[in-house]
């Protein structure tokens, strides 16, 4: 086809449509999907085929692990826990990438409890309650807590799992405002 547009207009006309073409390229390295967040004390992370350890496994890799309510390509596929759905599958996001867009997958990510302790304070500073905010958390359970990182972060803080070094975690939290 190529040459049928070379043919028809000549070197130029063919130097115009492979303009057009490289503008409409899709730049592979800008490419993201949405992102559901996983505990990584989620189910037994120990277990290889847990959903944690295969997000393990895929990140040494360099790939990535997506979820959806469809059947999903990739290098390796499996049904498993229902997140955004049963359908996993790993692989390079800039080869799955446009395909894993069209059937709704997310990205899924390990995060830790700390993390999301974190991510909490900053979203305390942000909303406004600034010296107050170690105050008031330091009287927060770990139920508490996970009640308010699904609120405001929607992510999964495990309660039970930070219950025995609750007082530490705390201790130890940067309760510094973003920059």
């Amino acid at each position: 086809m190529r040459f049928a547009f070379a043919a028809q207009g000549g070197d130029e006309h063919r130097s115009y449509c492979l303009e057009i073409l490289n503008m409409n390229k899709i730049d592979k390295t800008e490419f993201k999907l949405p992102i559901r967040w996983v505990n990584e004390l989620d189910g037994n992370p120990r277990l290889p085929g847990s959903t944690v350890s295969q997000i393990r496994f895929a990140q040494e890799d360099g790939a990535v692990v997506v979820n959806a309510p469809r059947p999903l390509p990739g290098n390796k596929t499996w049904k498993g826990r229902f997140r955004c759905g049963v359908f996993y599958a790993a692989g390079e996001l800039d080869r799955f990438g446009q395909e894993w867009a069209a059937l709704d997958a997310k990205e899924l990510r390990l995060i830790s409890n700390a993390q999301i302790l974190r991510l909490v304070i900053e979203e305390g500073h942000r909303r406004g309650y600034g010296d107050q905010l170690q105050e008031l958390m330091m009287k927060f359970t770990p139920d508490k807590m996970a009640e308010q990182a699904v609120c405001w972060l929607n992510m999964p803080f495990f309660a039970e799992e930070a219950t025995a070094n609750w007082e530490q975690m705390l201790a130890d939290a940067n309760w510094s405002a973003p920059e």
